[in-house]
Parts: C-alpha cells; structure tokens; sequence
C-alpha cells in the first residue's frame, strides 16, 4: 500500500461577506422594513382620507373612480410583493445561492420600470384629467 502526503493549501481568497457586499446587503435588509412602512402609510392614508366620499362629492367620472381604485390597489400590491421578495432575497444572500445575482439585477430592474411605469401613468393622469 502507498501512502502520499497530501497537503491542504488555506484558500487565499476572500471569504464571506466582505468589501463592497455590505452597500447591497444593507439595501436589502432595510428594504422589507421600507416596503411594509410604505404599504401600511399608504392603505392608512387612502382608508381614513374619505377618498371614495371626496370622488363622489367631486362628481369624478365612472372611469376616473376606476383609474383611481386599480392604481391604488395595484400599487399596494406592488409595495407588499416587494417586500416579500426582498425577503427572500435577503435569506438567499446569506445562504449564498449562485441564482442570486442574476435574482437581484430582476429585483432592481423590476422596481425600477414599477416606479416608471406607475409614475408615468399618474402624470398622464395628472396632465389628461386634472384640467
């Protein structure tokens, strides 16, 4: 029987999170917490606002009260989903799934066309029905 001696080199490179990681793990950890203070401000808000009596005194259009409801809804689905997701991307950093860089460049991308998108379509809103 032969016996070699194998030796074990220590892993020179960087280990755990270290550097630049912190900015992004920070963003994430705070961002449930943002989301969820963001939901519960808004659905306060639009609930103890009296914005259906407001509407209706206001004699606002069928398809007004509507562009406004869906947008409301919409939004605060937008704010709970986020919130969920970078929950999940928070325990994927820490168990360090190859998925999630490609999982965050999504998440960014994503919340970026949101506030695009929604921002966009409560200017044109803004411009077409607030005369």
């Amino acid at each position: 029987m032969t016996v070699t001696n194998v030796s074990i080199q220590p892993h020179n490179g960087p280990s755990g999170i270290n550097g630049w990681l912190i900015l992004p793990l920070i963003g994430l950890l705070f961002a449930p917490f943002h989301y969820l203070l963001r939901f519960f401000s808004h659905v306060i808000t639009y609930l103890t606002n009296n914005i259906w009596v407001t509407m209706i005194e206001l004699d606002v259009s069928k398809g007004q009260q509507i562009f406004i409801s869906v947008t409301i809804v919409v939004y605060s689905l937008i704010l709970l989903l986020t919130a969920v997701i970078s929950t999940i991307l928070i325990f994927h950093f820490f168990k360090k799934k190859r998925t999630l860089p490609k999982n965050m460049i999504l998440y960014y991308i994503a919340t970026a066309a949101c506030k695009i998108v929604l921002g966009f379509a409560l200017f044109t809103y803004q411009i077409y029905y607030m005369e």
